[in-house]
């Protein structure tokens, strides 16, 4: 089996990081995302859509930083910026532009998660809770490359493999 080099990583969840560096806002290990959103002056739905796609844009950038308590940086938030030079792409975008096959056709641009977790054996929960994290067991790689019309390669994945 080949061995994976890791070509740099992929950031974890934006909710995680949110939660460890906005300490005002978190109750029960929880983010209060209608606290930040009225504190960021925007909707509350915009705040639901940064933490459930771990993406922003490059306006929302100086409304967290400038969020009470908050220890976020520029740097720390580059990755999720989808506007940004330094936007990392989720695990969930790369599966969809390289499993054409498994291409939902009543959510246009989503992955068919079911099909593709039943296609690996494993529980369509199981796969949707590593798309939320962003990480994958190092034995999902091998299965995912092999999948029909698949275009990914283990380089492709290796940035979104757990490592703890």
């Amino acid at each position: 089996m080949k061995t994976l080099t890791r070509l740099g990583s992929a950031p974890e969840a934006l909710a995680v990081v949110l939660v460890r560096n906005l300490p005002h806002y978190v109750e029960k290990g929880r983010l209060d995302e209608e606290a930040v959103a009225r504190d960021m002056q925007v909707s509350t739905a915009n705040v639901l859509r940064i933490v459930d796609t771990s993406q922003l844009l490059s306006r929302d950038v100086p409304a967290l930083l400038a969020l009470r308590d908050s220890t976020l940086t520029e740097a720390v938030l580059a990755p999720y910026v989808m506007d940004g030079p330094d936007y990392v792409p989720r695990l969930v975008d790369v599966l969809t532009e390289n499993l054409p096959e498994h291409i939902s056709r009543h959510r246009k641009g989503s992955i068919r998660v079911a099909a593709v977790a039943g296609a690996l054996g494993y529980h369509a929960e199981t796969l949707r809770k590593a798309f939320r994290r962003n990480r994958i067991f190092g034995h999902y790689v091998t299965p995912l490359c092999n999948l029909p019309g698949s275009t990914l390669t283990p380089e492709k994945l290796a940035p979104y493999v757990r490592t703890e």
